[in-house]
């Protein structure tokens, strides 16, 4: 039988910052501060640029409307959402590797521990495995939804189909590269990873698995009922804990990367062939 490593993923002391806090529930809530501050202020950022370069443009095509404020601002009116999804998409990865290099860097140990496990055949077919039957779940929810007259509208969908128009290999990137890599070093190797070295899986588990799920489904951002909402939220933690599952079991980050990375390129394959939304 496979059984999770014995020696779960440590905190590195590799800087006094990294060492401080003894309670690992304040080294949680730390690590979650951190993300968020870094993935707003990188919107923040990518937005002013965004707006920075639009004006400019503006600017040369026509001075005229340069000259007015009032004007450029009607001009440059709001980023669309395929802008905001890749922002978004880079502030989220840059908050993934901020905490990863600040807090919860790698040791050469662990490393070794996670090629070896990433090296077994047997850790890829799960995952993979894994990734399908995510898939499959979702599917049959939306289904059984549908059979009693409810409609789930994920939060992310009119951005998904938004790419999918503006470039279906921008949206591949984004879905099955970007997000697994930047959410699975966050969420779980970051956020979980803290208390189950703290010998706190379980809780690791149900923690960071909701701060998943309001990541991905954001309470009143559409015009779903709250009661489908909750179904969302909970769908997306029960997602977040399988995630963190693969990872305990197997010993690699690779494998709940993998995991998302398989589900996130089923539903792209469906949107693309014009079954998705």
């Amino acid at each position: 039988m496979n059984t999770p490593p014995s020696i779960p993923p440590a905190t590195p002391t590799v800087t006094p910052v990294t060492a401080a806090p003894k309670n690992p529930w304040l080294g949680f809530v730390i690590d979650v501060l951190i993300a968020t501050g870094v993935l707003i202020a990188s919107v923040f950022a990518g937005m002013a640029a965004w707006g920075f370069i639009s004006a400019i443009k503006i600017g040369l095509r026509d001075p005229q409307v340069a000259a007015d404020p009032n004007a450029m601002t009607r001009a440059l009116g709001e980023p669309s959402a395929v802008v905001m999804m890749v922002i978004g998409s880079l502030g989220m990865a840059l908050a993934a590797l901020t905490v990863y290099f600040w807090r919860r860097r790698a040791t050469p140990a662990e490393r070794r521990v996670s090629r070896a496990a990433a090296a077994k055949p047997r850790t890829w077919l799960e995952a993979i495995g894994l990734g399908i039957g995510l898939t499959a779940s979702s599917m049959l929810l939306m289904w059984v939804l549908q059979q009693f007259g409810h409609t789930a509208n994920p939060t992310n969908v009119a951005m998904l189909e938004a790419i999918l128009a503006y470039s279906p290999a921008l949206l591949l990137l984004i879905a099955v590269v970007i997000a697994p890599l930047s959410e699975e070093l966050l969420f779980r190797r970051g956020l979980f990873g803290r208390l189950w070295a703290a010998g706190k899986p379980g809780a690791g588990m149900v923690a960071s698995s909701l701060l998943f799920a309001f990541a991905h489904e954001v309470p009143g951002t559409t015009d779903s009922p709250w009661a489908m909402t909750t179904i969302l939220l909970l769908f997306y933690a029960g997602m977040g804990m399988c995630l963190a599952w693969i990872y305990r079991r197997s010993g690699t980050l690779w494998a709940p990367i993998a995991t998302h990375a398989t589900n996130n390129l089923i539903g792209c394959g469906l949107m693309i062939a014009g079954y998705g939304g």
